[in-house]
């Protein structure tokens, strides 16, 4: 296992560390199924897991205002310079699909950002409650090796 952050902080990962031993080595839970009570371990962070049948997965936590589809928004806009600015994110459907494929920012100010598109690669693994500004979703994504 390894972490994506640049600047990574390790304290912020040692409660996600200490109940993923407990839960591997006494119940053999696997780290997806613990996701969802970790969302500071996500906002920090997308975690890469080297499994042993070969593959890599990077789990990565995403929120529709915050870091949708695990992409990180800026942090302030460009145009009027206000910190956090965005207004409810904009989230749309592509016909027949059951989960966003599509997400628009757009500042207070009227600047948009270009669109976060789902790539088909992300599959959803631990459902949060998008609605909620604390709380988001958790996505995987097969890496290549």
């Amino acid at each position: 296992m390894t972490f994506a952050q640049k600047n990574f902080q390790p304290y912020l990962m040692n409660l996600l560390l200490g109940e993923l031993a407990l839960a591997w080595f006494l119940h053999s839970r696997k780290l997806f199924t613990m996701l969802g009570d970790h969302q500071a371990a996500g906002i920090h962070s997308d975690i890469v897991v080297f499994y042993n049948d070969q593959c890599i997965v990077c789990y990565a936590w995403a929120h529709p205002a915050l870091r949708p589809f695990g992409n990180p928004t800026p942090l302030q806009c460009k145009n009027c310079m206000s910190i956090k600015p965005y207004a409810k994110p904009i989230i749309t459907k592509a016909p027949g699909q059951k989960e966003p494929t599509k997400v628009q920012l757009r500042c207070n100010c009227g600047q948009e950002l270009p669109p976060y598109n789902k790539p088909e690669t992300l599959l959803r693994c631990r459902k949060g409650a998008p609605d909620r500004s604390e709380s988001g979703e958790w996505y995987s994504e097969l890496l290549p090796e």
